[in-house]
């Protein structure tokens, strides 16, 4: 998954969250010093986020980073529910490869 893709599932959690709460883009902007825009931006998945800013944003919800991340994730296995079997086999076999490079790279714990 591209990272322009998570971005825009994050800044869709992102606005999910904030209309549950019945909050405005102007109102959230306000709270975390940044622009309307910014908002709409992040809201959109146009603009990246450091973990300090979701950090901000996650305050200015009322809602730990966690919800968001796992917004996030129900919405990309919703995507992944929908492939075909073998859409689902290749994702599985990339996200194995990927990972034990990773762990072939991670120091070992003593």
């Amino acid at each position: 998954m591209k990272s322009k893709e998570v971005q825009q599932f994050v800044g869709a959690a992102i606005e999910k969250i904030r209309k549950e709460k019945n909050m405005s883009r102007e109102f959230l902007a306000s709270k975390v010093n940044v622009s309307l825009d910014s908002i709409g931006n992040y809201e959109r998945g146009q603009t990246a986020m450091g973990i300090d800013k979701l950090a901000e944003i996650s305050r200015a919800l009322d809602v730990d980073p966690g919800v968001i991340i796992s917004e996030t994730k129900s919405t990309m296995l919703w995507k992944y529910e929908k492939l075909s079997p073998r859409h689902k086999e290749a994702i599985k076999e990339m996200i194995d490869v990927c990972y034990n490079d990773q762990r072939h790279q991670l120091p070992r714990m003593e």
